[in-house]
């Protein structure tokens, strides 16, 4: 048989042998990452990196340690940069959501404290970009209460605001090169911001309040009153839907309920068990963009989510964490599985089974099946659960790159180099094209090319060579054959065996 028909059985049977989609994956451990960092380390009780104080914007993971803030790309998995931030600060504690942001470009806002002689905190607000260099700084003069903090509004302007007295606030609105949009005292407290509105609350009695909702530009939207002996404030939803929750003890059954703008109510939902966390806490979304059209949490041993008309789904998880993400999936983790499901009708996409040695790892979910894991030792890995990278094994021996080999279209492809030197080749780019140079054998391929030769033959590949994250990937198969080795793919390990 010669070289060409050789070639074009064993790709029919590896075609065959591949997986032909990538929904509902299921793993039964941690599959191969995309790629790994691993973060200094030392003895300082801020060394270590919690899915808590960490949050992916713009195609960077940004966290805390150390007492700075960390950047890694997350296409490649090499370190960006640092931000020593808290420099001569006297802030002691360090997270997102509050004195620090990351807006969609990728910069970030930290607003920081230093202690004067007489006593008094001066505050100060600093930009940086996503290289660590700082853009600008702005500082307060006002004597600060006891809160403060920073906001990114939808428009993509920086708010802080600044607590000076008991239900008086102070906020300064920039833009992102820093220049004052505005400056403007409330008469209220600060509650913060969520899902394009800006929120305030006063005292009007002594069991009730009074919550006022605001748009980017600061204009009044509606205004809604509550009673404390009708439960608790939850948050506002995308739709402008204001959720509440009441828990009763003596049936162990939690009402949710959601107002609209005028204060009707439109839904009511009563689920047994306690209320937990929901949807509408900041760290359930670390990743970018935003969780809409649903209403979500936990209660009880289970995990609902109701839409804006009411419907509500639910799943029987145990002890559970969820985390959401912006293609409306949502991740649920407990200490012997990571599932992701589909918002819309709770199917569940992909599965990750966990074991003894993932009790300390924590996880971020970014959507579309990427989940990036921190395990005890700072070690950072991406994880695509839905399409998972590639193992290659060469005479048995775990090969490493710098790029992961990736399953495109049902064809194995490697990076480039990385396999040839492996495999005791030469790589060669010249005019345009590469020369693969292994013994007697010159293969010359092109990327986006479906045409190879081997020693002068002309061949069709299944697959052209691609460029992912900065490197040329090729079809295994097809270099492995021509330069003479076996292939095995193994679809339940997705690993490859390549024997010389």
């Amino acid at each position: 048989m010669n070289v060409k028909k050789l070639f074009l059985s064993t790709m029919i049977v590896v075609l065959l042998l591949l997986p032909t989609q990538v929904l509902a994956r299921s793993w039964t451990n941690v599959p191969e990452a995309d790629w790994s960092y691993t973060a200094p380390n030392n003895e300082d009780q801020y060394a270590y990196i919690s899915q808590y104080t960490s949050v992916i914007r713009n195609g960077n993971l940004y966290y805390f340690s150390n007492d700075k803030i960390h950047i890694v790309n997350t296409n490649t998995g090499k370190h960006k940069s640092s931000i020593d931030y808290l420099k001569n600060s006297n802030v002691l504690y360090s997270f997102f959501g509050t004195l620090a942001q990351v807006d969609n470009k990728g910069n970030v806002y930290a607003l920081t404290a230093t202690k004067g002689s007489s006593g008094v905190y001066a505050y100060k607000l600093t930009a940086y970009n996503d290289a660590g260099t700082k853009l600008w700084e702005k500082s307060y003069k006002e004597k600060i209460r006891s809160i403060a903090g920073v906001l990114i509004l939808d428009n993509g302007s920086i708010m802080t605001y600044l607590e000076t007295a008991s239900e008086r606030f102070v906020t300064y609105t920039y833009d992102v090169k820093g220049q004052l949009k505005e400056k403007k005292e409330w008469k209220s407290y600060v509650d913060g911001y969520q899902n394009g509105y800006f929120t305030t609350i006063n005292v009007i009695g002594k069991q009730k309040s009074r919550l006022s909702y605001y748009d980017d530009s600061m204009k009044l939207k509606f205004t809604q009153d509550f009673n404390f002996s009708d439960g608790y404030y939850s948050g506002i939803t995308t739709d402008g839907l204001v959720i509440y929750y009441k828990y009763n003890s003596a049936t162990d059954k939690t009402t949710y309920f959601a107002k609209d703008s005028t204060g009707k109510k439109v839904w009511s939902k009563e689920l047994s068990g306690k209320a937990g966390r929901d949807t509408l806490y900041d760290d359930h979304h670390p990743g970018e963009g935003t969780f809409k059209n649903y209403f979500g949490g936990t209660v009880g041993n289970k995990f609902f989510l109701i839409d804006s008309k009411g419907k509500t789904q639910q799943l029987t998880m145990g002890d559970h964490y969820f985390q959401t993400a912006d293609d409306q999936t949502v991740m649920l983790q407990n200490d012997k599985k990571i599932e992701i499901y589909r918002a819309s009708d709770l199917s569940l996409l992909h599965s990750m089974k966990l074991t003894q040695a993932n009790k300390n790892d924590q996880f971020l979910y970014a959507g579309s099946g990427i989940v990036y894991r921190i395990d005890s030792k700072n070690v950072i890995s991406r994880i695509n659960i839905a399409n998972p990278a590639v193992g290659v094994y060469l005479n048995d021996v775990k090969q490493s790159y710098d790029v992961s080999p990736q399953n495109i279209d049902n064809t194995i492809m490697v990076p480039l180099r990385g396999v040839v030197e492996a495999l005791g080749g030469k790589v060669i780019w010249q005019d345009g094209g590469v020369n693969i140079q292994y013994g007697e054998q010159q293969i010359v391929m092109k990327v986006n090319q479906s045409k190879a030769t081997i020693n002068g033959e002309s061949y069709t590949l299944n697959q052209a060579p691609v460029i992912y994250r900065d490197f040329t990937l090729i079809p295994l198969r097809f270099l492995s054959e021509a330069l003479g080795a076996k292939v095995k793919w193994v679809q339940a390990e997705n690993n490859v065996y390549i024997e010389m």
